[in-house]
């Protein structure tokens, strides 16, 4: 766990380690994101590893913000909440916090969204009527009247060390890391990959084929065949079981840049629609606050 004896006040909302909580936490370092994050569930880890694997996300930013919901305020860096917190305090009124755990930006065809995820382990959804449940509610309705997409992803994060599709992700995403090192060296298998791709794909454009089969006819390592994936250029069912020799591929049924990709529709299936914005809520009227500045 990371302890940070020194707060940056134009740094994030919220901190791990300063809570009092001995949590689990992971080091996550992506393609897509600044530095090295702290990653607090496997859930996390696994949702985070598919977005960087995604063509179709552009940016992703960890835990951005901190909601205050009840006063229908949002805030980006550490000192904008702290100052929040002492105006609060000062009037004698209390706020409703709440940071989400992940926003992403995806790039679908010519439109550019922005989805914030919030990632909850299967043995605790809340409840539409419970507190938190509520809180979440109202923050889905505040981010949505902005054009912000809110959505839960749920899976269960016991389940997940043991699961295909944590194991495949993790190891596809090793190898999209490893393509080049830091003094800009490729990898050998990723070079093979390069000079390799377009005879592999014609192959498959002929018919499924087997990693094992496929490294066979055109001469290359079985873990070259693995930059298909990561490209997005082959589709296979991930959750079925682990990537190997015997893994069956094929190329995708529509190339159509609206169409979703292979690691963003297994993103997909781990959306759950019990967070609904249709329960009736109290609507707050207030403008929302960004780095102090008022977006009406």
């Amino acid at each position: 766990m990371v302890y940070k004896t020194r707060i940056d006040p134009k740094g994030p909302t919220r901190h791990l380690g300063r809570r009092g909580a001995l949590k689990q936490t992971t080091f996550v370092r992506l393609k897509k994101a600044q530095g090295l994050l702290t990653v607090e569930s496997a859930l996390e880890v696994m949702l985070l590893s598919l977005l960087d694997l995604s063509n179709q996300v552009v940016e992703i930013q960890y835990q951005p913000f901190t909601i205050d919901v009840a006063n229908n305020r949002l805030f980006q860096t550490h000192q904008d909440l702290k100052n929040h917190r002492q105006a609060l305090r000062d009037a004698g009124r209390t706020g409703i916090f709440y940071t989400p755990d992940i926003q992403a930006t995806l790039q679908i065809a010519c439109e550019r969204t922005i989805e914030v995820i919030e990632a909850k382990d299967s043995d605790w959804i809340p409840s539409e009527d419970d507190y938190y449940g509520q809180k979440l509610i109202t923050a889905k309705e505040l981010l949505e009247s902005r054009g912000v997409g809110f959505n839960l992803y749920e899976a269960s994060n016991r389940g997940l060390y043991q699961s295909p599709l944590s194991n495949n992700v993790n190891k596809l995403h090793c190898a999209k890391m490893q393509r080049e090192n830091a003094l800009g060296t490729l990898s050998n298998d990723y070079l093979e990959y390069l000079q390799n791709r377009e005879r592999m794909l014609d192959v498959l454009s002929r018919g499924p084929q087997t990693i094992c089969e496929l490294a066979k006819q055109c001469a290359v390592q079985t873990t070259t065949v693995w930059h298909l994936f990561i490209d997005e250029l082959v589709t296979t069912d991930l959750q079925a079981k682990a990537l190997g020799p015997s893994t069956m591929l094929q190329l995708p049924a529509t190339n159509t840049s609206s169409a979703a990709s292979l690691f963003y529709t297994t993103l997909l299936s781990l959306r759950t629609s019990s967070m609904s914005s249709t329960v009736a809520t109290q609507a707050i009227p207030l403008p929302l606050v960004m780095q102090g500045v008022v977006y009406e």
